[in-house]
């Protein structure tokens, strides 16, 4: 629209300039055809007052004049008036004195709206009057003018109607464009919006193509067939995962069973036999996690139609804890059977105090699931204590694990959800795989909630998991 306007703005100015000059250039041919002729009479009757006298005109005497300017010094200003038409000589007086002298560029033609005629600007011719008998004592000129007062009404007619009509037509210019554009990227607005709501489970979504056969078209084809491929990609890769995950768990339950015989019925092979033992059920473990994360992605999550007693899950898996871990729990802040956790020699306490009633819409399982994951997260880094608070205002349900560990750098808090994430030695000495968070927050998300990190009063790390409440 600038640039519009600008355009518009400078093509009027030059029309008015050329309209002016147009104007001009006709009123000058004018005055010298007048001034010509005017000459010619003075040469052949050769008295000024006479030829003067019939020089105006009657019907409109204020259009035109004529003067006959002289002077001792020659025809500078203020030259005294020798002869003129009536109409100016009633103005000036019989032998008055008016400034009627030539341009300063030296042309014959000057624009002039001081002639004591009238008000009206007039557009003057000079002559000089060389042997020509004026009766003046020295040399003297000929001034014809005519009244360009109609033609400036005009101009100014014009630069009005120019003045009002560019703004205008830049703003129906812009409105049209506007509408124009807008609809002729509509389809591209819609495009932009389908692709914008395609997620990792929302890869067999389309874009819409427009029946119009142009670049937009052609976009939308092109858009669709690399979400084609997009798709077959990731559903190849997710059925690896599923594929492996799954036929690793049969040999891996397999291996379990066999050391679990083989240590309980020889004493020989007890050490091995127990190391095999854990790390079969730690691989065990991991082909769990990357089977449940390869179905949270290839397959949505099933509709929530339980309502879970929260308070509940958390008691639950918090004795199921203790009856892995050798943890001491304490409802009221204290500890109850005081033993060390992971070997470090110092108890681990849960404090429970903070957790009251709250009810959730979801899969009991999959919540359940969420709490053994941030319980078993803050255990393995907590010095000492752990703190787990629950509460319900109504619209939401707020689960908070705390841990007096090294806690996590704020730079990390986003990335510690990630599958695999690896943290600073002091985060990652439990020797955890990285999956359980990156399931956490599958699964927290799949019920309509949300997870973050944060420091813990206790001084380490706090996680919080906001589910809405139930209605």
């Amino acid at each position: 629209m600038v640039l519009v306007f600008v355009v518009l703005a400078v093509s009027a100015a030059v029309v008015v300039l050329l309209q002016w000059r147009q104007l001009l250039a006709a009123t000058d041919r004018s005055l010298t055809l007048a001034a010509d002729e005017l000459l010619l009479q003075l040469e052949i009757e050769g008295d000024p007052v006479s030829v003067l006298a019939d020089a105006a005109d009657p019907l409109n005497p204020d259009d035109h004049f004529a003067v006959v300017q002289g002077g001792g010094g020659g025809a500078g200003p203020a030259g005294r008036v020798e002869s003129a038409t009536p109409n100016l000589a009633a103005s000036v007086g019989g032998a008055g004195v008016v400034d009627l002298s030539v341009a300063d560029d030296g042309t014959p033609f000057r624009t002039r709206s001081d002639i004591p005629i009238d008000d009206d600007a007039y557009r003057l011719v000079v002559r000089d009057l060389d042997g020509v008998a004026t009766g003046s004592d020295g040399p003297a000129v000929l001034v014809v003018g005519e009244n360009i007062d109609d033609q400036l009404d005009g101009v100014r007619s014009l630069a009005t109607i120019l003045a009002i009509l560019v703004p205008s037509v830049t703003a129906a210019f812009g409105l049209a464009a506007w509408w124009l554009v807008g609809r002729t990227l509509s389809p591209v607005e819609r495009i932009r919006q389908q692709v914008e709501g395609i997620g990792p489970r929302q890869l067999d979504h389309r874009v819409p193509v427009p029946a119009t056969d142009d670049e937009i078209a052609r976009l939308a084809v092109t858009m669709n067939s690399m979400l084609d491929r997009v798709g077959r990609s990731s559903m190849r890769q997710e059925r690896f995962v599923g594929d492996a995950s799954h036929e690793l768990r049969q040999p891996l339950t397999r291996m379990r069973s066999s050391l679990e015989v083989d240590l309980a019925g020889n004493g020989d092979l007890r050490p091995a036999a127990e190391t095999a033992l854990r790390e079969t059920v730690a691989m065990q473990a991991l082909v769990d996690d990357l089977l449940l994360l390869a179905r949270l992605d290839h397959e949505p999550l099933p509709e929530l139609a339980e309502l879970v007693d929260l308070d509940v899950v958390v008691d639950e898996e918090v004795e199921r804890l203790r009856g892995r871990e050798p943890t001491a729990i304490g409802h009221t802040g204290g500890a109850q059977g005081s033993t060390s956790s992971r070997g470090l020699g110092e108890p681990t306490r849960i404090d429970m105090s903070s957790v009251s009633g709250a009810v959730v819409a979801g899969r009991r399982e999959q919540l359940a699931r969420v709490v053994r994951n941030l319980l078993n997260n803050a255990v393995a880094h907590a010095r000492s204590a752990v703190a787990v608070s629950l509460t319900d205002d109504g619209e939401s349900v707020m689960l908070a694990v705390d841990d007096d560990g090294p806690g996590v750098p704020p730079d990390a808090r986003d990335t510690v959800f990630d599958r695999f994430a690896r943290l600073d030695e002091a985060r990652r000495s439990d020797g955890g795989t990285g999956l359980g968070l990156a399931i956490v927050r599958e699964l927290v998300r799949g019920h309509g909630g949300t997870v973050r990190c944060g420091d813990s009063a206790l001084g380490g790390a706090r996680f919080e998991v906001v589910l809405p409440a139930a209605r």
